[in-house]
């Protein structure tokens, strides 16, 4: 009787309309999805445990020509190294500028001279 389970749901299927059925292949490939990802996770892990998957970085240093990357690395800093330099003299030359402004207000103040009148006839 268990044997005729698997075809009666198989026949029942067959007359239900066609989102039914892709409703029910989108489930059993998701399950199969599932249980193979369940299954890969599990022997994967065990390996792990037991120390037989190892990682060999010995051939990585090989594979990448140091040198090459070494004059490469040479190449952009003799090229752009001067940015940092420019950057710098740009940012001192803004900041000795803005102290130079904040000097003429702070005199002009004092001395009223280009003041926006506020203080022109005020206590005379």
């Amino acid at each position: 009787m268990e044997r005729m389970a698997a075809p009666s749901a198989i026949d029942n299927l067959k007359t239900k309309p066609k989102d039914e059925k892709t409703a029910v292949a989108g489930g059993v490939a998701s399950l199969v999805v599932i249980l193979l990802l369940v299954g890969w996770v599990i022997y994967f892990f065990n390996k792990i445990r037991s120390g037989a998957q190892e990682v060999n970085l010995d051939g990585i240093s090989n594979q990448i020509n140091m040198p090459t990357v070494r004059d490469a690395n040479r190449n952009l800093q003799s090229q752009f190294g001067s940015v940092e330099d420019e950057y710098a003299r740009i940012r001192d030359a803004a900041a000795a500028q803005q102290a130079g402004n904040s000097q003429q207000q702070v005199m002009q103040v004092e001395t009223g001279v280009g003041g926006s009148g506020f203080n022109s006839g005020f206590g005379q």
